[in-house]
This record gives structure tokens, sequence and C-alpha cells, in this order.
């Protein structure tokens, strides 16, 4: 294409169809060919090389776009990459823009394209994904200053090594300009200290009360300065904002909407708790618009507050004052001096200031996540709270020592600064805007402080750059946010263009989530994180749309979907606790500091009576109605957003239409109110593949599913299916779709089904009968011809007794069965790799996971399936006596109650065979002698009727009368049927259908047909060869070989994964665990590592087992693959020869298990030397290290008996 006008941005930025404004002065920079309209030579546009040489499935092409040509990259080679590179002369010193075009090619993956600009001979450098519209060319951009040495530019897009992709690339600007730099700022803004009073206006409540107050304010400002101030309504004063004139607001956020801005923005604190009933916050706010106007703000959480505030001030108003010097007046009451009272008293001498030092160093020591800007946004808010100068002097120290920090180049985990210390940056520039007013700073310190943020942001800013149309992650959100308030810091006071820049990048990232409510990560703490940071940008920025269209109430409301009735959120996505505590009752603060609705207000009354820790700015109000969200109970199927859809779906994904998020079932919102909940997806950030999957059921104030794990994301660790075909698993599908759901009287039912889930499809049925139980019928029914064994997965925990396929379940006095029809073989078994995250779980004594499984194995043809169920049954303080009988295909009845219920699913044609009870057409159906209901229902033909409707319904019937209730997308309405039978008679029918079902084969017994029972004579014991000198735990050879280990350099101090600091060492590579954080060590990226082996004694070498995780990604964005093994051997270190030297390039799995290096040895060693060699810019991550070796001292002392407690004592 023909080239276009450029523009330009300071940071890497990749942005939407609108394109962002042209910095002033911008100028192109000839280099050639950039639109590609010159032909092609040598394999390449003219005037461009080669990156990485072509082959078969590493293309470079010229194709036609328009009027003009385009560049298509093709890499369909997984082990290299493949595109273009220019060099060209820049002049040094001035600031770089570099846009590109991209679009996807139609059918093949687009992603892992990289447009990056490096200055030589530095090799700083910018890069920037390429975003590929699907429907027309999007345009990415980075940006980078070119230091004072540069002579050189070079400009590359690229492919990723391990991506198979293919993009078309066309019209690269590329344009420089001379810019005024932060960094070269020579003196800082002058600070406003005095409040001129010529211009007032007053701004109060609207209600009674407050207006007299407002009254008695006026005349107090007319009786002193003899100027009438202007009296202004709260909704006028902020939608005025910034305005020349100094305004006094009376009140708090949650009743003067002219509050918004400066509490937003960290500079006052006044909402419903703060400062508490009959506490007052007075105080100057100093140019919060950067226009050298202050504010006045008379805080206060009450009347009786409002009028102490006023009294206070009055103090000042002095007759024939012109101007108020600065003032601060504070007295908390209440919860508000329960919760922030101490940073007024606390004591901050030499012994305060040396903690804090102290403090510092340990945390630059061990990593700490974000750095020292986390002490620092404490700090400053603590000033900003105050005006105590004790805490901005110990920020400014702070923010230095950050930087001193920076400079020495440490290898910290997630970058110099601190990893993800730019989640912190929307609190420490607020704070900041506070902290430099302080009288004890001088004006070197506030340019040091200013000059060191800017570079800060200059170099994490790109974190926050919109991703096009996709759904928003809170790793962009974090920093997005910190560019919104960077950007207004700088723009509004230095009116630097950088500031400008930055708030357009939030902007762009913001205004697209706005509209819309589910954020990127599918997880029930992590999307909350995004959703009120939404909600804080819009509060911030002045634009309350995201309220107006409703979007907060819907995720209020979806906030209490998640929520069971025991008030905590129900875990699902990378979560690793029970009670899931998150941002979600924020959100919830937030969207009832809107418009005070009544069942937000029970949501968050509901929240706070659990555990109450409000948060200084929280917009924290009094509840004072509230309703239960009635219209929530029952079932609910919550729809997904088209967005969330667009952004993950892929070809072959359902239709959007049959796609949900969640489907909840609940009957009340009390902790002994049932609750069950279904996930919907198996895709998004942070989440699990858990997509038709029970992610909890809660009744009679206990949780009886489990699934609360960080790491462990795959299908086996949820409440799902496992479906192996030929022993291979497959990948779950990213969506599930609904067939059917209905919420009659007495019963609810849904059906979601997973389709080409490892060669099946896969439907899930849910019976609710209301007041009693839940079963969750399975039927999969093949694709593809092979042996199958599927496998229904139920994690519980408490006191389990496993009897004939039913598991009895008893937590401290009250019980629950998980029952598995008897068409399955049972299997339980133990995860105690789980039981950390129930710890504090109070009904159990043991917090063990149990996963109870119910098996299916079947040879299966295309077309045939298997259909099988599990009940849910929470008894109370009796055990349950409810079992379920397989009735023969796709029917089964629960029994040992007082009257059974029968339920069936339809087969792929709806059809459902009850032999003498009728033939139905239905998708799910369930009957008891007195009651029958129906999803989807077509058709019924037996004894006692014939009865067929044109379009299919969901409809119950009362069999003693025929009154039926009828559910259509038209609505519902009743009807009377004409029935020829009984209850009594449909009860003895119920009988005869028992009688005849047929009888499964004994569990088990597929394994064991036609094998003679056989009495045991004898038994022995098969232990390993040789020994292992390693002495993992847990394992039956393992022998105490005098081992000592030494490594360098040291791991990290602390896992980011997880874990406490100091846990993360080399004991961990012998604890016998292979998966978890806490059972893994792992290295700072780029570092060799060498592991020294020491014996007692020489030892004769078998093999070495090293468990090693790699991972192409990771949430905390550092990757681990090992490339190099060398083993070496001796007697001692100056001897050391080498045993192996083995390299890896294969790209394996990420993450799911560790990849295994089995490595066979031989040879007599006292000392073992492993040097492991990470690939370029990832690091090391080891799970396990198992040696064996064997050896006549070994053998003795194996037999002596090793260490008490070993498994191999008896010999």
């Amino acid at each position: 294409m023909r080239p276009m006008l450029l523009l330009a941005l300071l940071v890497p930025l990749s942005m939407l169809a609108k394109e962002p404004p042209p910095i002033p002065g911008m100028t192109p920079v000839t280099v050639k060919n950039l639109s590609f309209e010159e032909g092609f030579e040598k394999g390449v546009p003219v005037g461009w090389a080669a990156y990485k040489s072509a082959s078969p499935q590493r293309r470079r092409e010229l194709v036609p776009v328009g009027e003009g040509k385009a560049l298509k990259l093709i890499d369909e080679d997984d082990t290299e990459e493949i595109g273009i590179q220019q060099l060209f002369p820049v002049k040094p010193k001035l600031h770089y823009q570099l846009s590109a075009k991209a679009k996807a090619v139609p059918g093949a993956a687009s992603g892992s394209w990289y447009l990056q600009l490096r200055f030589l001979p530095s090799n700083r450098l910018g890069q920037v994904t390429l975003e590929a519209g699907k429907d027309g060319f999007v345009t990415s951009y980075v940006g980078v200053s070119a230091p004072a040495d540069t002579t050189h530019a070079r400009i590359y897009i690229y492919s990723s090594r391990q991506a198979v992709t293919s993009i078309l690339v066309d019209d690269l600007q590329l344009g420089g300009a001379k810019i005024t730099d932060i960094a070269d700022l020579e003196r800082v803004r002058p600070r406003v200290t005095e409040t001129p009073l010529t211009s007032v206006q007053v701004v109060v409540p609207e209600a009674a009360g407050w207006q007299e107050l407002g009254d008695e304010l006026v005349t107090m400002f007319e009786k002193a300065t003899g100027i009438r101030p202007k009296r202004v309504t709260p909704k006028a004063a902020a939608a005025a904002m910034p305005a020349q004139v100094v305004s006094v607001l009376l009140g708090n956020v949650g009743n003067n909407r002219a509050f918004l801005f400066p509490y937003s923005h960290g500079l006052t604190f006044a909402d419903g708790l703060m400062p508490g009933p009959a506490g007052y916050d007075v105080r100057t706010v100093h140019d919060p618009f950067g226009n050298g106007t202050n504010m006045v703000v008379l805080g206060a959480s009450d009347l009786a507050g409002a009028k102490l505030a006023v009294a206070e001030f009055a103090k000042q108003l002095q007759p024939g004052i012109k101007s108020l010097p600065p003032v601060f007046a504070a007295k908390l009451e209440g919860m508000a001096a329960k919760s922030w009272g101490r940073p007024f008293t606390e004591k901050l001498g030499e012994a305060w200031v040396e903690k804090q030092h102290k403090s510092a160093e340990k945390a630059l020591k061990a990593g700490m996540h974000t750095g020292l800007f986390r002490y620092a946004d404490g700090l400053g808010s603590n000033y900003a709270l105050t005006r105590r100068p004790e805490y901005a002097q110990m920020f400014v120290w702070m923010i230095q020592r950050a930087h001193e920090h920076y400079l020495t180049k440490p290898t910290t985990y997630g970058g110099p600064w601190g990893m993800d210390s730019d989640f912190r940056i929307y609190k420490v520039f607020p704070a900041w805007d506070a902290v430099e007013e302080c009288p004890a700073l001088t004006d070197a310190q506030r340019l040091e402080v200013t000059k060191i943020l800017y570079h800060w942001i200059s170099d994490l800013a790109h974190k926050g750059r919109a991703h096009g149309t996709s759904v928003r992650f809170n790793h962009t959100t974090f920093p997005a946010l910190g560019c919104f308030y960077a950007g207004e810091y700088f723009w509004n006071h230095y009116e630097a263009w950088q500031g400008k820049l930055w708030l357009d990048q939030a902007k762009e990232v913001f205004e697209f989530q706005i509209a819309t409510t589910k954020p990127h990560c599918d997880c029930n703490s992590y999307q909350w994180l995004t959703i009120d940071h939404v909600m804080l940008y819009s509060m911030a920025a002045g634009d309350l749309s995201h309220f107006e269209k409703g979007c907060a109430r819907q995720n209020a409301d979806f906030v209490v979907l998640n929520m069971n009735g025991l008030g905590y959120q129900a875990p699902y996505g990378d979560v690793g606790g029970w009670m899931c505590w998150g941002p979600s009752i924020e959100v919830l603060r937030k969207a009832y500091w809107y418009d005070r609705d009544p069942k937000v207000g029970w949501a968050l009354q509901r929240k706070t009576s659990i555990r109450d820790r409000p948060m200084l700015r929280g917009y924290n109000l009094p509840v004072t109605d509230t309703t239960p969200p009635s219209e929530l109970a029952g079932l609910n199927v919550w729809p997904l957003t088209r967005p969330w859809y667009d952004t993950f779906d892929k070809e072959g994904d359902p239709d959007f239409s049959l796609t949900f998020d969640k489907v909840s079932f609940r009957d009340g919102f009390d902790p002994q109110s049932t609750y069950l909940l279904l996930d919907g997806l198996a895709r998004g950030g942070h989440g699990h593949r858990d997509a038709n999957a029970v992610l909890q059921w809660t009744q009679n104030d206990r949780i009886w599913l489990a699934d609360t794990d960080y790491i462990k994301s795959l299908p086996k660790h949820h409440n799902t299916l496992l479906i192996l075909k030929d022993g291979q698993s497959g990948p779950l599908p990213g969506f599930a779709e609904m067939q059917v759901s209905t919420d009659l009287p007495g019963m609810a039912i849904s059906a979601t089904k997973m389709s080409g889930y490892a060669g099946m499809d896969w439907t899930r049925t849910i019976f609710w009968l209301k007041n009693g139980y839940f079963v969750a019928v399975d039927r999969v029914q093949a694709r593809e011809a092979g042996d199958y064994s599927v496998r229904a997965i139920w994690q519980t925990l408490g006191n389990c007794q496993l009897k004939d396929g039913a598991l009895d379940v008893e937590q401290h006095e009250q019980y629950a069965r998980i029952a598995l029809s008897d068409n399955t073989t049972p299997l339980l078994s133990l995860d105690h790799e789980q039981a950390s995250n129930w710890n504090s779980y109070p009904h159990v004594d043991d917090p063990t996971i149990q996963a109870l499984q119910g098996i299916v194995r079947a040879k299966l043809n295309a077309g045939q399936s298997r259909t099988f169920a599990t009940l849910l049954h929470a008894s109370g303080d009796e055990p349950s006596e409810l079992r379920l009988r397989w009735l023969g295909d796709s029917a089964f009845a629960v029994v040992g109650g007082n009257e059974p219920l029968v339920l069936a699913v339809g087969d792929e044609k709806g059809r459902i065979d009850l032999g003498e009870m009728g033939t139905f057409s239905a998708q799910a159906l369930a009957l008891n002698p007195r009651r029958a209901w129906a999803a989807n229902f077509r058709s019924v033909s037996n004894e006692a009727m014939s009865k067929q409707v044109p379009t299919p319904i969901n409809m119950t019937i009362d069999l003693a009368n025929g009154q039926t209730h009828i559910q259509t997308d038209a609505g519902t309405h009743t009807d009377t049927w004409e029935l020829d039978t009984r209850p009594d008679e449909v009860a003895e029918a119920m009988g005869g259908l028992l009688a005849v079902a047929p009888r499964p084969p004994p569990r088990g017994a597929e394994e064991t047909a036609g094998v003679r029972e056989l009495k045991q004579l004898w038994s022995f014991l098969d232990r390993p060869e040789g020994h292992l000198v390693t002495a993992n735990a847990k394992a039956s050879n393992r022998v105490d070989a005098g081992l000592r280990l030494t490594c360098s350099p040291d791991p990290r101090e602390l896992n980011p994964f997880g874990g406490k600091v100091g846990g993360n060492t080399t004991a961990n590579l012998f604890d016998g665990v292979l998966l978890g954080v806490p059972a893994a060590t792992q290295w700072a990226s780029d570092q060799e590592v060498t592991l020294d082996l020491v014996f007692e004694k020489p030892v004769d070498l078998l093999n070495c087992q090293l468990d090693a995780w790699f991972a192409t990604s990771s949430s905390k964005g550092d990757i681990f693959q090992l490339a190099r093994i060398r083993i070496l051997g001796g007697s001692g270190p100056a001897d050391l020869k080498p045993l192996i030297d083995q390299r890896d390039e294969k790209i394996h799995p990420g993450w799911g298990t560790p990849v295994r290096h089995d490595l066979p040895l031989a040879g007599s060693v006292r000392h073992l030397r492993l040097i492991l060699t990470p690939r370029p810019g990832t690091g090391v991550y080891l799970a396990e290290l198992q040696l064996l070796a064997k050896g006549a001292w070994l053998d003795q002392r194996r037999l002596a008996g090793g260490k008490p407690g070993d498994p191999y004592l008896c010999a």
C-alpha cells in the first residue's frame, strides 16, 4: 500500500482504528521501501535484508493488497524464526517512532510476530507485538529514544521461534523528533501554599441539614472577607472541574459528587466511614489540577461531624483574611480511628527510621513483589492522610533507594525495579502529588524524585498498552491505570508531552473495557482486579458511563452469582484458598456508591459480616437498605459477553449463541442453603481447563465439592470428566454449549455439551430436585472408533468411607453422599498436595482432598455412547441412604428414600425409552410417583396418554390431576392434560422398571472376568536395582549416603509463584514431591546452575533422573527451559571428568508435568557435579533430582536399617 500520514507515540503502544496525536516536530526518517512497493530481490523486499534463512516451512512473499503490495511472512517451523531487517543511519538524542500495519492471514494463526527498533552501538531497543486485524489492517507502534552514542538503527520484523504463524505486514512509518524530556528538567513546579479567598464557591450536599450548614459557611466567608461566595450544587461543581475558583467542599464522596476528583486522586479521604461518626477532616488541597488553584475540604461522614468541621474551619477565618495558609485538622472516630488512627500516633523517631531502612534492605534482597514501591505507596498515603513530614521524608528515601538499587542492574525476578512494580504506579503517583507539597522537602529532593519516577514509568509504561479489541487483562490495566495517574501528573503540572501520551494510552485501554463487563480473566479472584481498575479509572477520569450503562451493576450481580451461601466466592481459576478472598468486595463498594441499590447493599453487608477490612479511599458507605437478590435464586444461566468470546474464539468453536459463562443453582443465600456452580469456559487469563465442571457445591454450612488449587489447571484436578482415547487424553474445548436450561416448580434442569473432547461429545445434564439433591448425568458419544476410558471425577474432603460406589463424607456432624451409578467402577485417591489450601477450613480435622472417580471403559465405534450418573446429596446430621441404580441405556433411578425418582436423558435424536412406562421425546426427563418434569419435551406415548407438542417445551405435570406448568420462549402458562393413570399406578410401574433393570457386572468385574479366584501362597517385594543415594522422601529404595549438596548461584530467596521467603531451597529437590510450587526450586533467568553432590564414600553410578519444568510463558513473565545438562564425576573437585553432556532443543509441552531427563551413568565417584544451562532469556526451574547408585557399603547400610521411618526397614 502507499505510505500514509506519519503519527507517533513515545512509548510502545498498540492502537485501535483511531491514531494518537502527532508529536510536534516529528519528521520522517529516510528508510528504503517501507511500503514494500519497490519489488522483491533475492527473496526479500528491495532494500531489506533477510533475518534468518528461508526454507519450505519459513517463507517471505510479496502479495497484492488493494492497489499495492504487502509482505506476507509464513513461519510453519516451530524451531526457528524468520523475518526481515534493515540498517540505516539516524541522529542521536532524538525520540523515534516506528509503526507498522498488520493483518491476519485467513485460516492461519497470526500471533507471536514482533516489530523492533534497535539503536547501535548501544543496542538499546523498543519492541512491540504486532497486532494482526481479523477484518483489516491494525496499526502497532513502538517508540524509543536514541542514546547519545547512536549512529545507526535497525528495524526487525520477525516471528517467535516456538510459534507456527503467518502475517501480512504493510505501510511501515518511521519518524524522529526532539522533545522536552522530564529527564532534562532543571527545576520543579512551584508549590501553591497559599489559598486566595477572592473567588470562592461553596459546595455542600443537597440533603436537609447540610444546606443549612452551607448557609452558615457562606455567611462566615462573607463576614471574614467581605466577599459573598457562590453556592454551587455538587453536580454542577463536579462538571465544571477544573475551574479557576477555590471550591470549599463539605461532606464526603458519598453525598457530594464534587469530592470525586480529590478523593479518587488520594488528596482527601472523607466517605461514609472516614473520619467516622462526629469526626472531621479539614484540609487545604494544593493545586490538584495544576492550574494554581487550591481546594478547601471539610470532610465529614455525618452531619454531626460536618458541624464540627465547620466550627474547626471557622477558626481560620479571621476578619480581613485575604488568603489561607496550609490548613489541616482531623479527628477520627469509630471504625476510622480503629482502621487508620495509627499513622496519626505512631512514633516516628530514629528507631522507626532504622526499622524502615532494614525492611527495605531485606525486601531488596528477597526480591519482594513490587519492590520498594510497596513501601513508598504506604508511606505516601500515610503522609497524605496525616501531613506528618516524617512519612514524606521516608517516601523520598524509599524512591531514592529503589533507584540506587536499579542502577546496580540487579537480576531481580521481574526486572530491576522489582517484580510487577508497575502494579504500584497508580498508587505512588497520587501519593507523590501529595507528598511533594510537604514543606520539609527541598526543591532538590522534589526534582530528584520527579525524575526517578519519570524514569520508572518510562521503563514500564509499555506494559499498559492496549491489545486491539481483546478484553483487558489485569497485567495491562495495572500499568495502564498507572499511566493515567502519571500522565495527569506530568501533563497537568509540567505540560510534558509524555504525560499526554500516557493519558491517551490509558484511555485506549479502558474505554474499550468500560463498555463491557467480563475482563480477560476467567478466575474468581483476578477478574475482579480488572473490573476494579475499570471502576477506579472511570471515577478518576470522570467518565461514569460504565456505571450509567449498567455494567457496574451487572458485575455486582456476577459477584453474587459466584458467591456461595457461606458468603465466599466459589474458587475457580488461579485461586489457592477455599475462602477465595479478592477485590470482589471493592467492586460491590463502588457499585453501591453509585446508586445505593439495596440488592448490592445486601451483598456488601453479607461480605462485611464475614470479614470487614475497609480500604482507605475504598468508597465506604453505610449500608442503609438491603434486599436479597431473589432473581439470582433458582437456576441462573449467566451469559457470556461478545467481546470475551471474540477475544478467545478459535476455528471449530461453537457459535456464540450457544455459549454461556456460568450456571448457578441455589435455593437461598444463607449458609444452610443449597448452591452449585457449573463453568462454561476453559479459556481466559488465570483460567483453568474446567468447562462443564462443577466448580463448587455447598449446603448445610459446608463445602462438599473442592476445587481450589492455583497451579493445577488440568481437567483431572476438577469435578469434571476425564476422557482417554487409546490411552491418550485430548485438549478440552474452550467453550461448553448450552443445550437447555429450565427452572420448573420442584426441579431445575440444565444440559451442557462439550463437542469434540478427546474423540467424544460429552453432555452433562444436571437434575436438581429442590429441597432434595442433585444428579449429574454424563453421556458420552464417540466421534471416532477407539478404546475409551471415561472418568467422572469428584473432589471432596472430610471423613470419607467408600462402599459399593457411594462415598459418604462427614464434616463435623454433617453428612453428604457422592454416589456413583452402579454401571461405573469406583476409585478413591488422596491428594495431599492440595491439603494446604484447606488448612483453615473449620469443619474437618484432616484437610486432605479425596478424589472419587467413576470409571467406564469401553471399545466404541463412531456413534456409540455410554451414560452414567452421580448423585450429590447433603443429608444433614444423618448419613444418606440414597443410591443410584442404572436402568439401562441412559436412564437411572434414585432409590433408598421415601419415593424413587427416575431420571433419563435423550439420545442424539432426543429419544427416551422407559419400557412399559412409555416412550418419550425429550432432552431430559425426571419423574416420581406424583410428578414428572421434562426439558425440551416433544412427545410421550404410553398407556396413560399420548401427547405431542408442535415445538419443544419445558414442563412439569402433576400426575394426579394433569395440571401442567409449561415454559416456552414466549413465556410461561398452565394447562390441563388428560391422564389415564394414578400416582399409585406410576409407583407400581416404577417398581416394575426397577425389577427388570439390567444388573451391571460386579464393580471391577470387567478386569477379572474369566479369572478363577486364587489363593495366595507367598509374596515377594521387588525393590528397584540400586540405592537412591539422594534419599528422596517416600522412595522405598532411599538410603542415607551422607550426601552434602552445594550450589552456585543460590536459588531465588522467594519463588514468585508462591511460598514464603526462604522456602525456595535445594532441599525441595529431594522431597519426593513432583508437582506444586513448594516442591520446586527456581533460579533467576540466564543463570547457569552448578550443583555439587558429595557422598560419604564412593558410589557406583547407575542413573540420574532430573525433573525440570518447561514453560514458554507464565503469569509472572518468566519462562523456563533447559538447553544443556553436563555431569562430571570424580573423587574430588580437582579430578572431575565429563560423564554426560546432553543438549535439549525440543519444545516440550508447557507446564502440566515436569520434563524428565533420564541420564544413564557409570563409574565410581565420591563427588558429582551437575551443570545446568538454560536457554537464552530463560531460567532453571527444577522439581526433583534422583541419583541411583550401588555399592557394598550401601547394601550394608540398607540392611542395617537406614534411617528411622524408612519404608525399607522390613528387609
